[in-house]
Order: C-alpha cells, then sequence, then structure tokens
C-alpha cells in the first residue's frame, strides 16, 4: 500500500514539472516574440515576408509581360512578335504599310504633357494673330496658283476652318486657294507634340499639305522640312509623312517618308511627336513611320534641333499631285472642295514612355 501511495505522489509530481516546464517554455518564448517586436527584428522579418509574397506576382507578371499578349494591349493578334505592322491572313510581320490591311503594332512612346498652343477655330474669322495668310505665288503644271487672303479661299465656319481653292482667272494666276502660316506668329522645336484633326478633298491634281519650315530660314532642303500630313491627288487612300533634309530630300527620291492607309475625305487627328533624336508620326494614335539623324556620309546634318513654323495649304495642279495618268484631268468643277480643319494643339512632350 505505501508503494503503490509513493508512486502516486511520484506521478503527480512528475506531472506538476512537466507542467511546470511547459509554462516555462512559453514564458521564454512570449518574452523572446515580446523582446523581438519591440526591437523591430520580428517586425522587419514579416514585412520581408509580406513583401516577398507581394513581389512573387510582379516577379511571374514580368516573365509573362518579356513576350506581351496583344490581345491585352488592344491589338491585332497576328502582332505578337511584330514591331510595326502584322499581315492578319498570313500573321507576318512587316516594316511597312505596303497593303492596306496590315494592321498597326507600334504604340507611342511618348507621353504628352501641358497643352501650350491652341487654335480651335471658334470664332467667325481666321485669327490673325495666330495665322498669316500667305499671298505668294506658286508655279504649277498649267499657270500659276494664287495664295490669297480673300473669304473665299479661306474662312471658319461653324468651328472649322476650311481652305478653298478654285478656278479664278487673273493676271496672278489661273488658280486661287490659300496657305495659313505661323510664320513670325509661332514657333516650335523639339519636344512638342503637333497634333491637327482635318479632313481634306480628294481629286486628281488636289495637293493638301500640313508641313513646318525652318523660322531661322536658309536654303532647301539643307535647312529642313517636315510634312506632318500630304495627300497626292494621284494616290487616293493614303496620307503620307516625310523629313526632307540634305541627304533626304524629294529632288534625289531619298526623303525619309512613309504612309498611311486612310480615308483622307474623312476626319483623321495627324500627329507628330518631336523628339532631340527622333520624329514620329501617327494617325488617329497609330504610329506608322519614325525619322532619325543617319550617321552616314553625305547624308548632312539633322537640322531638325533648330524651331519650325506650321503651314497649311490646299495646291491646286502641282505635278506631285496631277501627273499621274490612270486619272482624268483636273478641272474647274472638281474645285470649290473644302480642306476642313478642325483644331491645331500642340503640347509639351514628357520625357516619361507609354
Amino acid at each position: 500500500r505505501r508503494l503503490s501511495h509513493w508512486k502516486m505522489s511520484f506521478s503527480r509530481v512528475w506531472v506538476c514539472v512537466v507542467l511546470a516546464f511547459l509554462c516555462c517554455i512559453h514564458v521564454v518564448v512570449a518574452g523572446a516574440q515580446e523582446t523581438c517586436t519591440k526591437s523591430g527584428t520580428c517586425a522587419e522579418r514579416r514585412k520581408g515576408d509580406v513583401l516577398l509574397m507581394q513581389l512573387k506576382p510582379q516577379l511571374k507578371r514580368g516573365l509573362e509581360e518579356a513576350v506581351p499578349d496583344p490581345a491585352a494591349l488592344s491589338m491585332p493578334a497576328c502582332c505578337l512578335g511584330c514591331q510595326h505592322w502584322c499581315s492578319p491572313k498570313s500573321g507576318q510581320c512587316h516594316d511597312l504599310q505596303a497593303k492596306s490591311y496590315y494592321k498597326p503594332c507600334a504604340r507611342s512612346q511618348t507621353i504628352p504633357g501641358a497643352l501650350l498652343w491652341a487654335d480651335e477655330f471658334e470664332g467667325n474669322e481666321v485669327n490673325l494673330s495666330n495665322w498669316v495668310q500667305m499671298t505668294d505665288v506658286e508655279e504649277v503644271k498649267d499657270g500659276q496658283l494664287h495664295y490669297t487672303d480673300h473669304r473665299t479661299n479661306s474662312y471658319v465656319e461653324n468651328g472649322v476652318l476650311k481652305i478653298v481653292a478654285s478656278c479664278e482667272v487673273s493676271e496672278m494666276g489661273k488658280y486661287t486657294s490659300a496657305k495659313l502660316s505661323t510664320q513670325n506668329r509661332f514657333h516650335w522645336g523639339p519636344g512638342h507634340r503637333l497634333q491637327i484633326r482635318a479632313r481634306v478633298p480628294k481629286g486628281r491634281g488636289l495637293w493638301p499639305a500640313i508641313f513646318m519650315l525652318p523660322s531661322k530660314g536658309g536654303p532647301w532642303p539643307e535647312t529642313g522640312e517636315i510634312d506632318i500630313m500630304e495627300v497626292s491627288g494621284c494616290v487616293p487612300g493614303k496620307v503620307s509623312g516625310a523629313v526632307h533634309m540634305g541627304g533626304f530630300n524629294q529632288v534625289r527620291e531619298t526623303q525619309s517618308s512613309n504612309h498611311y492607309f486612310a480615308e483622307y475625305d474623312k476626319w483623321h487627328t495627324y500627329t507628330i511627336d518631336w523628339a532631340p533624336d527622333h520624329i514620329n508620326w501617327y494617325v488617329d494614335g497609330q504610329l506608322y513611320h519614325t525619322a532619325r539623324p543617319s550617321s552616314a556620309d553625305g547624308d548632312g546634318p539633322w537640322p531638325f534641333r533648330e524651331k519650325f513654323f506650321l503651314n497649311m495649304n490646299l495646291a491646286v495642279n502641282a505635278l506631285w499631285a496631277s501627273g499621274c495618268s490612270e486619272s482624268k484631268a483636273l478641272t474647274c468643277e472638281d474645285l470649290g472642295q473644302a480642306m476642313e480643319v478642325d483644331y491645331v494643339r500642340v503640347y509639351e512632350l514628357k520625357d516619361k514612355t507609354s
């Protein structure tokens, strides 16, 4: 009986010892956690664990974004792996839009900043604080074209600038039209986006253009020309963008240019992003051409680090727009169509990329 009583007492003591030991462990661990929390070490470790958990999905997304999903970027499926254009029929990539059904794959590389200057054409007259109505004469295929400041050739109506070419025989020539320019008013250089919303007439012999020339003057083409948008009446359904300079120009037929398929007698937005080392051209936000300086001998210096002024005009029967033989010759009945401009806006360009 004594032995049994001793065993029971020993068991109770053993249980108490085990419970006491466990209590000590709990106190030590709790104290360590409290100390760790006060020191901030454990908090940092937990923070690191959370950051790592947050970072893992980003790392995974980063790997996935190495080859972007065209659908996620609202781009055609054939753009996967393409930089410029792709064919939805063959799936092949192309550097130029050789076919009207090719889809654009390039995206804007710049972000516009503040709006610096604009003409929304909201008044009843051409704002002569913004524009000069040029009154010069150009030689054309069958005579002379006289640019006038007459209201019949340029006027504002319902918030839209209208430039109209017409047959008007005089001592100054056979045709009249208008050329509006910001020369001696406003000029811009690298670090700007110029954006023009316009629709222009079509027909053999018509040559609507929105272009820029250097404010400092000088011989063409060495001092440069930027064609934001040009349309030849001989090439229906295409608009062109180009730069002309010493080594690349129309005389040599080596100008840095490209075209974009568009029904230009409908409204479109024409844009250039002018950076110090390149110029990008867009139609309705689609990048279709980039010009950069060339290091090749004989190409001449890059003149597009200076300030240029803006011009908008509708030429008539110039050679480039009337030299085609597959369409009928220009007649006075074809004239009277208006080149229409909804607005001209100039933005600051930011250095960030989209």
